[in-house]
């Protein structure tokens, strides 16, 4: 089975959309911590697990 769908050409411009920016899956949005785009906010929040508090805070004090 094709999970693509195939639009008659008349349609085709109608069904066109700009994608936001930037999107996050549901649970994932970002918390105030800084991220990179390309990250998803479980890999950030797997860290932070296993770092202590001190460098928790060292890095959240810095321009990382």
């Amino acid at each position: 089975m094709n999970p693509s769908v195939q639009f008659p050409e008349d349609q085709v411009e109608e069904t066109r959309m700009n994608l936001p920016g930037m999107m996050f899956a549901d649970g994932e949005e970002s918390v105030g911590i800084r991220v990179l785009t390309y990250q998803s906010s479980r890999a950030i929040n797997s860290i932070l697990s296993a770092l202590d508090e001190e460098e928790i805070q060292f890095i959240r004090q810095s321009s990382f």
